[in-house]
């Protein structure tokens, strides 16, 4: 993508987030645009060492349970039944966290609505004035859960994993999962989301693009536009290990879905976002990822992790765990320092089996 493309897909994500999230909205995601270009400069010109005094983005784990065996997802080859998040252990991660940021994403590998404390989590951030987002598979919403988080007003974003159009790859793709049961669950929330007030709830979409579902992509952002979505977001998938690296789409399918998916996307006015993998390496000179200077994900058992792609996989490096050790020690610690040195040089081990790296 050329200087102009960004600027133009800047622009309109911009006027995206004004429609969405009047202006608070826009002034936030105008302020993450400076705040990375700065961030950028100071790798380049201070020292790839430098990080950011705090974290401004973080995600916590609240649970590594999962009602679903997806074959993309490690948690399906993981043993052992996972765990959940404790109000206690949550309370204690905010306590090191000095600077409490925007929103925090509370979910991780699992499906965070398992957790039997989630919404008194939400309290927990709410009571430090912190909004709270999360990824969910969208199997778990019952009346009883939907009328839950809509009484919840810092919650104001939730991605629902979309994997298929179709019967047999949906639920191939969400083992466990009842494909009609799924849509129904999740239609009948999405309209109440929509129709709260004062603030609606941000409902999209979450893609994992693969070999089994390449066909349908057109399907998919129809089956999204139906069902109420006005936001989608598509994302390669991730060879967090070897099943699921068997998964992945060819080069040669990727190359064309972008194109694929655009078209449907600006024929039915569906707001359409993807991550897809590089084309060619970038120069030593180009910062490939700001994740380890400004991100962290706290795993449900306390460990550090410096990025969302890597989390599940078995190359996940960890930095620290958080009920072990003061955060900002591991924060400002040498592995850490290593780990941002080596990715802004393109030799951080760890990132390079990332697609997006």
């Amino acid at each position: 993508m050329n200087i102009k493309e960004k600027l133009l897909r800047n622009l309109k994500e911009c006027g995206q987030k004004r429609r969405e999230q009047g202006l608070p909205g826009m002034y936030r995601y105008v302020s993450q645009l400076l705040h990375n270009l700065h961030l950028k400069w100071k790798i380049q010109n201070i020292g790839a060492q430098y990080s950011s005094k705090f974290p401004r983005k973080v995600q916590i784990e609240s649970s590594s349970k999962c009602n679903l065996s997806c074959p993309a997802c490690s948690h399906a080859r993981e043993t052992g039944n996972g765990q959940h998040l404790t109000l206690a252990e949550l309370q204690k991660i905010l306590r090191w966290l000095e600077l409490k940021p925007f929103s925090i994403i509370l979910s991780g590998i699992g499906e965070p609505l398992l957790n039997p404390q989630f919404f008194e989590m939400v309290e927990i951030l709410s009571a430090e004035n912190i909004n709270c987002e999360f990824f969910t598979n969208g199997t778990m919403f019952t009346p009883r859960i939907n009328a839950a988080l809509l009484s919840c007003p810092n919650i104001r974003s939730i991605a629902i994993s979309l994997d298929g159009a179709r019967k047999n790859t949906f639920e191939s793709l969400r083992a466990g999962a009842d494909f009609d049961r799924w849509k129904l669950l999740v239609c009948q929330f999405v309209e109440a989301a929509e129709q709260r007030r004062p603030l609606p709830i941000l409902t999209s979409t979450h893609t994992v693009l693969a070999k089994s579902n390449f066909d349908e992509v057109e399907e998919i952002v129809l089956l999204g536009a139906q069902m109420g979505f006005g936001r989608m977001h598509f994302l390669d998938l991730v060879p967090v290990d070897k099943v699921a690296g068997s998964l992945a789409m060819s080069d040669q399918q990727c190359s064309c879905v972008q194109q694929r998916i655009f078209e449907i996307a600006k024929k039915l006015k569906v707001h359409v976002t993807l991550d897809l993998r590089r084309k060619k390496i970038p120069p030593e000179t180009e910062v490939r990822c700001l994740y380890p200077w400004d991100y962290v994900m706290v795993s449900v058992n306390g460990d550090i992790r410096p990025c969302p792609a890597l989390f599940g996989s078995d190359k996940a490096p960890v930095m620290g765990n958080i009920f072990q050790q003061d955060f900002m020690t591991i924060w400002t610690g040498e592995q850490f320092e290593d780990f941002r040195k080596t990715s802004a040089q393109g030799t951080n081990h760890f990132c390079n089996f990332c697609p997006y790296y």
